[in-house]
């Protein structure tokens, strides 16, 4: 039997690597209106992630 060639295969440290604080999804239900008053989907988003950080600030 033939022995393989060593070269090639997987580079060391190769993936992803591990986060320190990981993001968590999680899923919420609007109201359409919401949405639609604060100026669509990504509006929304930015409000929600401004009212969490300030949140996070006073504890």
């Amino acid at each position: 039997m033939a022995k393989k060639p060593t070269r090639g295969g997987a580079r060391k440290g190769a993936g992803r690597k591990p986060l320190a604080d990981p993001k968590i999804p999680i899923t919420i239900y609007v109201e359409g209106s919401i949405v639609n008053e604060l100026g669509g989907i990504d509006e929304l988003k930015d409000e929600i992630y401004s009212f969490l950080k300030k949140a996070k600030k006073k504890n």
